[in-house]
């Protein structure tokens, strides 16, 4: 049997709310999100390169795999990716 996460906005996965209160508030950046800021910041630094590697391209595509939600914390991301749409 092969697992498959539940869909978007679903609570199997998430912590029950007495764990989550014990948890320092704190805003979530998914993977993607976090990796494609990084790609900026390279961009930022090195244009020629950026341009080269289509490092635009591939944070565009980083973006469009936000994880809208944290699975066990249901925090939502934080992106300015996520306030665009």
């Amino acid at each position: 049997m092969t697992w498959t996460p539940p869909p978007p906005g679903d609570r199997r996965e998430q912590l029950p709310d007495d764990i989550l209160g014990l948890l320092p508030p704190g805003a979530y950046l998914c993977d993607p999100c976090q990796t494609a800021r990084s790609l900026h910041a390279v961009a930022l630094g090195q244009p020629e390169r950026a341009a080269a590697l289509d490092l635009d391209g591939h944070r565009e595509r980083l973006h469009a795999r936000c994880q809208i939600r944290q699975p066990w914390t249901g925090l939502e991301c934080r992106c300015r990716c996520r306030r665009e749409e």
